[in-house]
């Protein structure tokens, strides 16, 4: 690939992290945004295929304009299992079309409270693995949500540090010797020594969406493309368009939707990915209120697919797996969880050849056998990050 264009949405990004947000029922904890990138010449030739499809199931769901929220957040409650016929029929054509073409995706997926926790200063040095650490934090942050820290931290409260210690405390007593919970443990002990070194007078609560395009700087240097016109999707605060020519894309412009195709497609794969993301962190959201006493893992209604909501699954694992080997196609941020149950489940149903073969397997089976992949991948990238040393 030589001169491209790149087209990117988001979703669930919030400019300013805010007690309100949190609260808000469309809160999500990440940043998802991605790009769908082409060589020019094919420019022509893509679109008109978007644009036959795009035509088509606008005259089925009634509307001027196709966008990703026309399946509702109801579909995806159990992944594409839950996901209905005309959803279902859509996507399977637009990941068709996806795969017909030279199509290069970029996935950049940054938690929001992680990235205020990396942006704090400390008040002194020692060694200590705080990639690992802020992982954990965030992890239980977003899992458990404990009021009285969110305030404070919304509030620049003094009592931060302390409600923070008393709260991994009380949970490591809650989590008791647990088997599931030792790991966890070990991590709270850890984060208490962490805290003590923080400054709160360094906490900000403004989004910065560099990294972003710092992740796909790196993914266009990997693919030795030598020009690449930027399109994002408009947004009133030019925040964006300003941090992607930070990042070195200054043949970048704004756009709105209803004018780019290659923006309306970024917008259903973005929206597809974001919102299955969603829906995983709510399967396994864990009630505060309720002892964990077991594990929370994908339930097994997730895996009662019909045979086109199944080859749904291959087709996006194979647009998926296109580019798995290129190292910044995806640009994680460091609490990886919802990404991982992600990828890892469409490459669950990948591994069959046929519904058939699928469905000589019980569902009960296919709910643990799947865990059980998400589980060893998980471990394996929380033993990656204890590795990971670092002077702070």
């Amino acid at each position: 690939m030589r001169n491209c264009y790149f087209y990117f949405d988001e979703s669930f990004h919030t400019r300013n992290i805010t007690k309100n947000s949190l609260k808000d029922t469309n809160y999500f904890n990440s940043y998802v945004s991605t790009g769908l990138g082409f060589e020019k010449i094919n420019k022509h030739e893509i679109f008109k295929h978007y644009e036959k499809f795009e035509n088509k199931y606008k005259s089925l769901f009634t509307v001027e304009e196709l966008k990703s929220d026309i399946v509702k957040h109801k579909n995806y409650q159990y992944g594409l299992a839950s996901f209905n016929n005309n959803a279902t029929q859509m996507y399977s054509d637009f990941f068709e079309l996806l795969n017909q073409y030279n199509i290069i995706y970029y996935i950049s997926v940054i938690d929001k409270l992680e990235y205020l926790l990396s942006k704090c200063k400390f008040k002194s040095s020692c060694i200590l693995n705080t990639k690992a650490v802020i992982y954990s934090i965030t992890k239980a942050i977003n899992v458990y949500k404990p009021q009285n820290v969110i305030d404070d931290i919304m509030k620049k409260n003094n009592q931060l540090l302390n409600d923070l210690i008393d709260f991994f405390k009380n949970q490591m007593k809650i989590n008791g010797n647990i088997p599931l919970k030792e790991l966890e443990n070990n991590a709270m002990n850890e984060i208490i020594m962490f805290l003590n070194m923080i400054d709160t007078a360094s906490i900000t609560f403004e989004f910065n969406y560099l990294p972003t395009y710092i992740g796909l700087n790196l993914l266009t240097k990997e693919l030795n493309i030598k020009s690449i016109d930027l399109i994002i999707d408009k947004e009133g605060s030019n925040k964006i368009i300003r941090c992607a020519k930070q990042a070195g894309f200054l043949n970048s412009k704004q756009m709105d939707s209803k004018t780019s195709p290659g923006i309306r497609m970024s917008d259903l794969f973005c929206g597809f990915i974001s919102r299955m993301m969603r829906a995983i962190y709510e399967a396994t959201y864990n009630n505060p209120d309720i002892p964990y006493k077991e594990r929370h893992l994908l339930p097994e209604e997730w895996f009662s697919v019909n045979e086109k909501q199944f080859y749904l699954y291959k087709k996006v694992a194979r647009f998926i797996k296109k580019y798995m080997n290129l190292y910044y196609a995806s640009f994680v941020s460091i609490y990886f969880d919802l990404f991982v149950v992600f990828i890892e489940l469409i490459y669950y149903f990948d591994n069959f050849d046929s519904y058939g073969e699928y469905k000589a397997t019980t569902i009960k089976d296919h709910a643990e056998k799947c865990n059980n992949e998400i589980i060893f991948k998980v471990e394996y990238e929380i033993k990656r990050l204890e590795r990971e040393q670092e002077f702070i």
